[in-house]
């Protein structure tokens, strides 16, 4: 056999023929178990020459099973003990060769193929036998004949223990489900076993398998049956590392592959498997189910439900400490954050806004979840806005303005200042849509004296020894900032542009990087909102909110201090475009965006500005700074070509003149 290729050197086209005569003349070798070995060899080298053969695998199969008449003559027991070795023992050793041959037989094998290995089994009733027929063939070919294949394992003897064989049997089957008769026999055989094996660990081990089964093709009712079973024996050694590992995965098998986590969530038996995994395997699977909860559509508003979630994802939350890894941190947050956004309490909102509270108490040592819980309440605010349809009542008024208060409180625990910078904006926004003034100032007089507060450079989370520069997310955030200023009404006492002066302060004494032109992009987009603030009837507002042109309107001192601020604020911009052209000229590659300032600041000034003679000049100036800066890229230059011509349809004299003179 171990030269068998060789034969391709006598005549080709033989190796069918050889292999068949070797086949046959295995038979004479007087050793069951040598023979059998042998014919696993061959199966082998035979796969080597002509892999699609299978005829001397069929015969070798069935050379075995007329062999085994042996097992069962008189003096077959005395010739073990002989050897002290016990039958199950022995059948073991012909497992390798015995898994070996039915692979091969298994292999792309059709359903006629497998009936004939089933009903040739039959002879024997060895159930070590039946356990490698249906590990070695297909799920597709097993399921059709899950009925026999019971059947026979009532029969079978007890050289492979039954469970094994239905551990065997239930693993096929969740891959291809069996007929609609047999699913609910094979389910009570499996509990009925289950309960009387003495083996807890065996129970275990048989319940993981058929738990999935259950899942798919049974109904809750036989899920919770099952999960009965599986508590009742797991109390016998719950104490045990190897009870624990097998509920752990009993629990992680359930939470992956069942239709409705809220629908197990909801059994009492589930709960009570849960409470007997402890220590780290008890982390494992809380973090499993959080994990499989977060991927879900389901929406838990059953009281006890959300109680059971929140209870896991306490264990979560209190098994994370300084030394836990990052991604740990981070995906146990948004896991934890996923299901406090899914919570619902339907029209109860402050049940709804009393769990936040909890949850911000229980979970403090996570910003990501306190930040969703900011979000949250939020929208929890703005739900009762929604359902007023914009009106408040009394009781309405005063449940906003219980969420704001929760907000202001929750965001100043987080680290992060960008995101505390952030939500405190948002929650000054939606105090204003809900007309809580008091709030609001408060609010966003935090978020102003906050910008302070954030760092120019920042430790990269994904990398502690890279860093990165904030500066632009600083800007997006002033820039939503100076948007909600227009319509936020000055402070009766502080005056109509508190605020504005107050970023306007920070601003100025905020430590840009050398070289940064942020401090000259804030003060070119403070000129809308100065704009803004001098026009009849402010652009937008927030409804039942009175803004500034409401407040002050045509006031002589409201507009006299309204144009000392801009004229303030131009007079800081060019002197900062003057001192960054100056430090161009030896740095120019660290002001390539320069360009595009100064065209923005020229649209502003003929957009907001009465032009006159000494505006069309300072117009002329920035204009030719933009034309003929170096470095605009060809969007900057489309930009400026498009502002001078959009300048050649204003139809006034002097706007006529400022665009032949650009333009020459």
């Amino acid at each position: 056999m171990a030269i068998l290729r060789c034969y391709e050197f006598i005549q080709h086209n033989t190796f069918h023929i050889v292999i068949e005569r070797i086949c046959r003349q295995i038979k004479g070798i007087g050793d069951p178990l040598v023979s059998m070995y042998a014919r696993t060899y061959l199966a082998r080298k035979g796969n080597e020459v002509e892999p699609a053969l299978k005829n001397h695998l069929h015969l070798g199969y069935q050379d075995f099973i007329f062999h085994h008449k042996v097992f069962s003559a008189p003096n077959f027991p005395d010739k073990l003990a002989s050897y002290q070795v016990t039958a199950p023992e022995y059948f073991n050793l012909y497992s390798p060769a015995l898994d070996w041959l039915l692979s091969c037989i298994g292999y792309n094998a059709t359903q006629n193929e497998f009936n004939k290995i089933l009903e040739s089994y039959k002879e024997t009733n060895n159930s070590t036998i039946l356990r490698h027929v249906i590990n070695c063939f297909d799920a597709t070919l097993i399921s059709p004949q899950a009925d026999k294949i019971i059947a026979l394992i009532e029969k079978a003897d007890g050289n492979t223990p039954r469970s094994k064989l239905l551990i065997s049997l239930g693993s096929s089957l969740v891959i291809s489900p069996p007929s609609q008769e047999v699913v609910m026999p094979i389910f009570e055989m499996v509990t009925k076993l289950s309960d009387q094996l003495e083996d807890p660990l065996e129970s275990l081990a048989l319940s993981e398998v058929f738990i999935d089964y259950s899942l798919q093709f049974c109904t809750i009712k036989e899920v919770n049956i099952m999960l009965e079973s599986i508590l009742r024996r797991a109390k016998e050694d719950t104490a045990s590392d190897a009870v624990q590992s097998a509920l752990k995965a009993i629990i992680q098998k359930i939470v992956n592959n069942v239709s409705s986590l809220v629908a197990v969530f909801s059994l009492d038996n589930f709960s009570l498997v849960l409470d007997c995994v402890k220590g780290s395997n008890q982390v494992e699977v809380c973090k499993s189910i959080l994990q499989a909860f977060s991927k879900t559509t389901e929406v838990p508003n059953d009281p006890v439900v959300i109680g059971t979630i929140f209870t896991i994802a306490t264990t979560v939350h209190d098994s994370l400490n300084s030394l836990s890894f990052f991604d740990d941190i981070r995906q146990s947050s948004r896991a934890i954050a996923h299901f406090i956004h899914k919570v619902d309490y339907g029209m109860d909102l402050e049940k709804h806004l009393n769990f936040f509270v909890e949850c911000r108490k229980s979970f403090a040592n996570l910003d990501y979840v306190k930040q969703q819980l900011v979000l949250s309440t939020l929208r929890l605010a703005m739900r009762a806005l929604q359902i007023v349809k914009g009106k408040h009542t009394k009781k309405t008024a005063a449940f906003a303005r219980a969420c704001i208060s929760y907000c202001f409180i929750t965001v100043p625990t987080m680290e992060d200042a960008m995101i505390r910078l952030k939500l405190y904006i948002l929650c000054g926004h939606v105090a204003l849509a809900n007309q809580s003034l008091p709030q609001a100032d408060a609010l966003f007089k935090s978020a102003v004296k906050l910008i302070q507060e954030v760092p120019p450079r920042v430790t990269d989370q994904q990398n502690s020894l890279q860093t990165k520069q904030t500066e632009g997310s600083l800007m997006e955030i002033i820039e939503s900032l100076l948007g909600l200023l227009v319509a936020i009404p000055g402070h009766p006492e502080q005056g109509p542009f508190y605020l504005i002066k107050g970023l306007l302060k920070v601003i100025s004494d905020y430590p840009f990087e050398e070289h940064s032109t942020a401090k000259l992009r804030v003060y070119v987009k403070c000129l809308p909102l100065l704009s803004a603030q001098s026009q009849v009837k402010s652009p937008y507002g927030f409804s039942g909110v009175e803004g500034n042109d409401t407040l002050y309107g045509t006031d002589a001192a409201y507009l006299t201090e309204l144009q000392q601020m801009i004229d303030k604020v131009v007079e800081d911009i060019l002197q900062l475009v003057s001192n960054l052209s100056t430090a161009a000229e030896e740095q120019t590659k660290n002001y390539p965006e320069l360009g595009k300032i100064a065209i923005d600041l020229f649209n502003y000034l003929l957009s907001f500005a009465q032009l006159t003679p000494k505006a069309a000049n300072l117009a002329v100036k920035l204009f030719n700074i933009a034309k003929n800066w170096p470095l605009n890229n060809s969007s900057t230059k489309k930009y400026i070509q498009n502002s001078l011509d959009q300048l050649s349809f204003n139809p006034q004299p002097l706007s006529q003149e400022l665009y032949k003179k650009l333009s020459s």
